[in-house]
């Protein structure tokens, strides 16, 4: 029997063109006036709940540069960048519809992007690790 990589990479290359479907934490809980942040005991998006949860993990003020692999719409990248000014965003997608969200989102914010899957990725700029 012969095995084969069944990926969704055409789906998201050339068919996704909205991410209605797909509910994430993250996206539920961007809008300011989302009513599922009432069942929190904080009133924030899930990016500044997750930048303040690791800052009391380590130091955020010593990282300049982070990377996001399927950031979506950019809502997370979004908040990291906003909280934190030295930081600049990489940002890797497939999808041409997303990245496209995702520049809109973060225009103004040092970011950079990149239509590449994760493995290609790593395959061009870190091939030791492969």
């Amino acid at each position: 029997m012969k095995y084969y990589l069944n990926t969704t990479n055409n789906y998201h290359i050339n068919e996704l063109n909205s991410l209605g479907w797909e509910m994430t934490v993250c996206n539920a809980l961007y809008p300011e006036t989302s009513p599922c942040r009432q069942a929190l005991k904080s009133n924030k998006s899930f990016g500044v709940l997750l930048y303040h949860f690791l800052e009391k993990l380590f130091s955020l003020n010593k990282i300049h540069n982070i990377l996001e692999v399927g950031g979506g719409l950019g809502n997370l990248m979004h908040d990291f960048l906003s909280l934190n000014s030295r930081l600049k965003a990489t940002m890797l997608d497939i999808s041409p519809h997303l990245l496209a969200k995702q520049k809109e989102l973060l225009q103004g914010l040092p970011s950079i992007f990149g239509k590449w899957t994760f493995y290609k990725f790593l395959s061009a700029h870190f091939p030791f690790l492969i």
